[in-house]
């Protein structure tokens, strides 16, 4: 166990941080470059009954210099008792403390889960505002809760928009080949800019209007692109061959395929035409214009 008994006895479901289930993917940290891990930002039963997470560990999993553990937010019982003590979150795996991992992905499907991704971040021992990273890993997020990702642009270190199963293995090889090189974190994360459907918010400056409401962001850097294209997986992904199957029950208590690659938004055109009058009416007291792409929708 990777918490001591003292700890899990004063919780109420040990079993959201023992990690121990069957097909759980335990690697020797001595035999690959990369150090990843994993987390949907809520509790054990939510996060393992998604499909991203089990997509993302597989296929890093397979990759001989690269390793991929689990993280999930604790419940208040767990965060107390971790407080009290003074001890760190740990990966499931083998039971690291997370600053001690090369990176970690959050896979956000909404954005009730942002402040839990800061304590995740908190209790892991990891600073929680990017600029006052000066060493550990890269914290990353994407998915369908990223977006939009300027509310976290002040804590994350880069964002994938889009379909990380796309962008993941070059994102890994890149943090291989500087660990061999050298390079510095800056170096790094410029280095990361120049791939498609990546947003590196210490690449930009971002600016707002009098009222708070957001305008733009200028790069600050050549590699710095815009307008960030999401990058869209051209094919389903394969399934899990293995997935990790939870010791207690989940949220979400079955296997999962996935059929379709993510959702459609609606198309402006299409929504509610009271919430298109106060949209429009904004804009206008604001003095700006809309300036979204009408194939953001497809």
């Amino acid at each position: 166990m990777h918490y001591s008994q003292k700890i899990l006895n004063r919780v109420q479901k040990p079993g959201r941080y023992t990690g121990g289930e069957w097909n759980m993917v335990t690697k020797d940290w001595s035999t690959v470059e990369v150090r990843t891990v994993l987390s949907y930002p809520d509790i054990y039963e939510v996060g393992m009954s998604g499909i991203t997470i089990p997509i993302l560990y597989e296929l890093i999993n397979r990759k001989e210099n690269a390793l991929a553990e689990r993280v999930f937010a604790p419940w208040p019982d767990m965060e107390q008792v971790l407080r009290q003590s003074g001890e760190h979150l740990k990966s499931l795996e083998t039971g690291r403390d997370l600053k001690d991992l090369d990176l970690i992905g959050f896979s956000l499907g909404y954005e009730l889960t942002y402040t839990n991704l800061l304590n995740i971040l908190d209790l892991g021992g990891v600073a929680i505002r990017r600029r006052d990273r000066h060493g550990g890993p890269l914290v990353i997020a994407g998915g369908i809760g990223a977006l939009n990702p300027e509310p976290l642009a002040d804590f994350i270190d880069l964002f994938v928009i889009g379909d990380g199963e796309v962008v993941m293995p070059s994102i890994i090889e890149k943090i291989a080949r500087s660990k061999k090189s050298g390079l510095t974190r800056d170096q790094l994360l410029l280095d990361m800019a120049g791939l498609e459907g990546i947003y590196v918010p210490g690449l930009y400056v971002d600016s707002y209007g009098p009222n708070g409401i957001f305008k733009r962001l200028e790069p600050l850097e050549p590699r710095a692109s815009l307008p960030i294209r999401r990058v869209i997986c051209p094919r389903l992904p394969q399934p899990p061959q293995k997935p990790v199957v939870p010791l207690i029950e989940t949220i979400q208590d079955r296997g999962a395929i996935e059929i379709k690659d993510g959702g459609s938004a609606i198309a402006y055109r299409d929504e509610d035409p009271y919430i298109r009058k106060e949209f429009e009416a904004t804009l206008k007291i604001e003095g700006v214009a809309s300036r979204m792409n009408e194939s953001f929708y497809q």
